[in-house]
């Protein structure tokens, strides 16, 4: 580990993951992050492992940027002492505040999608993805909701959060290991820093605010998010498959009933299906979808039958946590 870039999210960490590329470094940036190493997060943040694992993981990449690296720059520095830190800032914690509010409203109005609370339930991807970016939300903008709902924000958490942060980088960090870059200065500084030579081309330019092909365009495309969109619709394959099973069932059963002697009879019939669906944040959650059918046959006057068809519990899901030891 070569370089530690510590500034939040929206302080031009897609630019300088770029120039750092440009300048012949490994960069691990946000997708990165989740590509190779969401279970370690996950399990990092909830408690389950200790950092030595996922620092490990890191010790041949000379770069990491954005989050989660970002708002755990200080555990990267105790496991890479040497490395170099550069601490990205905005203009004011104001404007900072704004981009990254923008950001999040540009998935909620282009990319999210009424169902996205319930995602998590029929994928196992999705719900570690959720856990390691309601951590990324804590520590960034100081908010324990999705990312995806908006209802309730504190701007004054958010600028809290990012003036804290910048302010313990430049404590901590000893000056000789430390720049300070602000968006918009160029190569100079950079190039100084790391004793590198200045590109001849301008200095990047990546990510702008509601730009086409911005970092929420380029999220919604990650390798992770199509492994969630084939959980996604395994589930639901398998979710209507049992309910057309239910369905065929019930029509067989109503239809034999129907069939019965000049006898008035009760027939009773429960039905009961059960779907195991998927592993959630390192505990188990089994899907249970109970379907409780009871029918009703009745003589009348020796013609025909009335047939009373009623479900006591028409739906009812229940989810029952389990923990597993992994």
């Amino acid at each position: 580990m070569k370089i530690i870039c510590a500034g939040f999210p929206k302080t031009g960490t897609k630019s300088m993951a770029l120039a750092l590329r440009d300048l012949g470094y490994s960069v691990h940036d946000f997708e990165e992050h989740l590509e190779e190493n969401l279970d370690n997060y996950v399990n990092f943040f909830e408690g389950y492992t200790d950092s030595k694992l996922l620092m490990e993981k890191y010790r041949d990449v000379d770069v990491v940027v954005d989050q989660p690296a970002c708002t755990m720059w200080n555990t990267f520095f105790i496991h890479y002492p040497d490395a170099k830190v550069i601490l990205m800032e905005r203009e004011s914690a104001e404007v900072w505040c704004e981009s990254y509010r923008k950001m999040l409203e540009f998935y909620l109005n282009n990319h999210s999608v009424w169902y996205e609370g319930y995602i998590a339930w029929f994928s196992s991807t999705r719900a570690k993805l959720d856990v390691l970016n309601r951590h990324n939300m804590c520590r960034s903008a100081g908010v324990i909701h999705d990312y995806w709902d908006m209802k309730a924000v504190s701007t004054e958490n958010w600028k809290n959060q990012y003036t804290i942060h910048n302010a313990a980088v430049r404590a901590i960090v000893p000056p000789s290991q430390l720049l300070v870059f602000k968006v918009g200065d160029g190569w100079e500084n950079l190039c100084e820093f790391l004793d590198k030579q200045v590109p001849e081309h301008p200095f990047p330019k990546e990510n702008v605010g509601g730009a086409k092909g911005n970092i929420v365009d380029k999220f919604v495309k990650f390798g992770i998010q199509n492994q969630i969109r084939k959980e996604f619709r395994r589930s639901m394959l398998l979710l209507g498959t049992g309910l057309a099973a239910a369905t065929l069932s019930v029509v067989f059963f109503i239809k034999r009933s129907m069939q019965a002697y000049n006898q008035g009879y009760i027939l009773l019939f429960y039905l009961l299906i059960e779907t195991v669906t998927m592993q959630v944040n390192n505990q188990g959650y089994t899907l249970l979808f109970y379907l409780l059918i009871e029918t009703v046959t009745m003589q009348v006057n020796n013609q025909g039958y009335i047939l009373l068809f009623y479900l006591p519990t028409p739906f009812r899901l229940n989810l029952i946590e389990l923990e597993i030891k992994e």
